[in-house]
């Protein structure tokens, strides 16, 4: 039912949760490799982290020059202008 439905969920976002510690830490710690980057911006999209999925994405471009975190910033950043047009929409009709 509902409750086990909401358990799993929770679970899901427990072991997202540790996986980004995890890799937060590595990261505090300077020992991030390339890969790493990508990691922790795919834990951070999933999670709903959008402004440090493109932070962490930012970092891995200027870095390593990385091809897919360009091709991933370009997308997030169409996507927030949407989101944020969305937002404006509403915040202007509720005026």
């Amino acid at each position: 039912g509902p409750v086990d439905e909401q358990m799993a969920m929770a679970a899901v976002l427990m072991v997202l949760e540790l996986e980004i510690l995890n890799l937060e830490t590595k990261y505090n710690k300077g020992e991030f490799e390339q890969a790493d980057y990508l990691a922790l911006a795919d834990a951070y999209h999933r999670a709903g982290y959008i402004r440090k999925q493109r932070d962490i994405l930012e970092q891995d471009y200027r870095l390593y020059n990385d091809t897919d975190a360009f091709a991933a910033l370009q997308e997030l950043s169409v996507n927030l202008e949407e989101e944020t047009d969305s937002i404006r929409e509403s915040a202007g009709n509720a005026a």
